[in-house]
C-alpha cells in the first residue's frame, strides 16, 4: 500500500510532472507553451494529481498523459464525420476553454486553422451542442 504524502511534498512533485506532461501535449498538438500549460492545469488530471488520496502522483507523466490528456487517434479508414467521429474531437477541451472565455465561433475556427484543423463556425456550433459538456470524444 502506498504511504500518505504530505501536501508540501506533493506540491514539489507537480511542477516536474507538469513540465513533462506539457511537453507530451505539445508533441501531439501544436500549441504554444502557455496554452499547453493551461490545458494541463485546467484538466481533470491536474485536479486529481493535486489530491493526495488519488495517489495519481505515483504515476509517471506519460501514464497521466495517456489516461487523461491524449487526443483520440484518427481512424485509418474513411468514415463519415459525425458526433462520434468529429475531426474536432482532439480539440474538444480547447474548444470548451475558448467557448468559456467568450471567443466567437469565427475566432475559434481561425484558431483551429492554425493547428491544421480547418472548420466552419457552423461545425463548431454543432460540435458544442452535440458533445457532452467538458468531455472529448
Amino acid at each position: 500500500m502506498l504511504e500518505t504524502m504530505t501536501e508540501e511534498a506533493l506540491c514539489g512533485f507537480i511542477p516536474g510532472k507538469a513540465a513533462r506532461i506539457t511537453t507530451l501535449i505539445r508533441q501531439e498538438r501544436p500549441m504554444e507553451l502557455k496554452q499547453a500549460l493551461l490545458t494541463f492545469y485546467r484538466s481533470d488530471a491536474y485536479k486529481l494529481l493535486e489530491r493526495e488520496e488519488t495517489k495519481l502522483w505515483h504515476a509517471s507523466p506519460a501514464q497521466i498523459y495517456a489516461k487523461y490528456l491524449k487526443p483520440m487517434q484518427k481512424a485509418k479508414h474513411s468514415y463519415r464525420n459525425g458526433p462520434h467521429h468529429s475531426k474536432l474531437a482532439p480539440y474538444a477541451i480547447q474548444i470548451r476553454e475558448w467557448h468559456a472565455r467568450g471567443l466567437t465561433l469565427r475566432e475559434m475556427a481561425d484558431e483551429l486553422e492554425k493547428y491544421g484543423c480547418k472548420t466552419t463556425p457552423q461545425n463548431l456550433s454543432l460540435f458544442l451542442r452535440k458533445t457532452p459538456n467538458g468531455q472529448s470524444m
